[in-house]
């Protein structure tokens, strides 16, 4: 079903780095600083900022790193200058899930880091298991990034905690709906949520507080499931359990 059968798609760039997101669409980064987002049958997704694509005019170069939380909120780095050959800074920038900047990030959504007041770049970014954003590249005391370069590495302080909703779906590898599926969210040993899937595969949880990696499972007498740690950062509306054993 990805590239209309063959299960290639050509999108006409050249990319750096790909990421998925909870439902499983397809974020790429390009050469050309910007990412792209795809459906999971490879076409370009629209709601996407209206495009499929976001342009970040800001970065000079290159984007580096990319990284989405469970709840949809691409994050993407690199480096930037305001003048010809430096010195740079860390380049931070958050969309929302439908590729408009988060304003909840800085007040636009874009952030700039001058790393003890030399010249960087940021190369890769993850989140950590409460939510703090911990973004990794090289520094340099000259102007010029690459010479005589150090690694340095920053985390940010997460937001504050919320209680948001868990939304998803537990479906079959073909697509179709699991109904009564029981859908478990943990807190260590503690059960924090329990739901089971209607007639169309959708299952909700409320109320849940954000800043944590919760496990996740869904079990099913039709249907095995992979467990998973989720990293709530905010709403949830799209998680997919797909499971694991054909049917027939």
């Amino acid at each position: 079903s990805f590239g209309g059968g063959d299960g290639q798609v050509d999108i006409g760039i050249t990319g750096r780095q790909v990421a998925f997101q909870a439902d499983w669409r397809i974020l790429v980064l390009s050469n050309s600083r910007s990412v792209h987002r795809f459906k999971v049958d490879g076409s370009p997704d629209p709601t996407f900022n209206g495009s499929g694509s976001v342009v970040f005019y800001d970065f000079s170069h290159v984007v580096s790193g990319i990284s989405v939380t469970p709840s949809g909120k691409v994050s993407v780095v690199g480096y930037r200058s305001t003048v010809v050959q430096g010195p740079y800074l860390y380049k931070i920038a958050r969309l929302l899930q439908n590729g408009t900047p988060d304003t909840t990030f800085d007040g636009d959504g874009f952030l700039d880091l001058d790393i003890q007041g030399g010249s960087s770049a940021a190369h890769s970014i993850a989140y950590d298991s409460i939510g703090r954003m911990v973004i990794g590249g090289i520094t340099s005391t000259n102007s010029q990034t690459y010479q005589d370069p150090l690694l340095s590495a920053v985390r940010l302080v997460g937001p504050p905690p919320l209680n948001v909703r868990f939304f998803g779906k537990v479906v079959r590898p073909d697509g179709r709906a699991v109904s009564g599926a029981f859908v478990i969210l943990k807190d260590g040993s503690n059960v924090v949520a329990t739901a089971r899937s209607n007639p169309f595969g959708f299952f909700n949880f409320y109320n849940i507080p954000t800043g944590k990696t919760y496990e996740v499972s869904a079990n099913s007498k039709m249907a095995t499931f992979r467990e998973h740690n989720v990293l709530v950062d905010d709403a949830i509306d799209n998680f997919m359990f797909v499971s694991q054993n054909p049917w027939s």
